[in-house]
């Protein structure tokens, strides 16, 4: 049972992985730059968790944004959270580095719905003339290539036979 759950914990949080691309562009979109206040930052991370479904994590004590983290953005019911700024509090770069879960409570953020569903993408039609000339040049290559392949399998026999009868070959 315990496999299974690591195994699901880690299917779920792998689709996270690819959004440091959500971070810059919401850094970029809220027109961000560096030395960020804490309210930019907690600005910041309550959008990217708005986009990938996600929270923003509590934290009361020590350096904090308004009562969270000021880099941390982390899911519901994952041992996984995620540093998502590097020097948040200088350069503020985008990352997407998986950190260890440390008990602390994860604030869920609204999103403004579900999921963008990809486009489904369908092929235009094919015109089957096309198709078959297509078809017809490709057995053309093929032939060819039948045809390459028996010359050379003709030139290895005859090498082979001229050494064998100790003839010395050039290269």
């Amino acid at each position: 049972m315990k496999k299974l759950i690591v195994v699901a914990m880690l299917l779920i949080s792998t689709n996270a992985y690819a959004q440091a691309s959500v971070v810059a562009a919401k850094k970029a979109q809220l027109g961000l730059g560096s030395n960020l206040k804490p309210e930019q930052i907690a600005q910041l991370l309550i959008e990217v968790a708005k986009e990938i479904h996600g929270g923003i994590l509590v934290k009361t004590q020590g350096n904090n944004c308004l009562g969270h983290s000021c880099d941390i953005i982390c899911f519901a019911g994952q041992a996984t959270m995620f540093d998502v700024l590097s020097d948040s509090e200088g350069a503020a770069t985008p990352t997407w580095n998986p950190t260890p879960y440390n008990g602390a409570q994860c604030d869920m953020i609204a999103s403004d719905g579900p999921p963008d569903i990809p486009p489904v993408v369908t092929n235009p039609p094919v015109n089957p003339d096309t198709m078959l000339e297509i078809l017809a040049v490709l057995k053309e290559i093929r032939d060819a290539q039948k045809e390459q392949t028996e010359a050379l399998k003709m030139s290895l026999l005859q090498l082979e036979m001229e050494i064998s009868k100790g003839i010395k070959i050039k290269w």
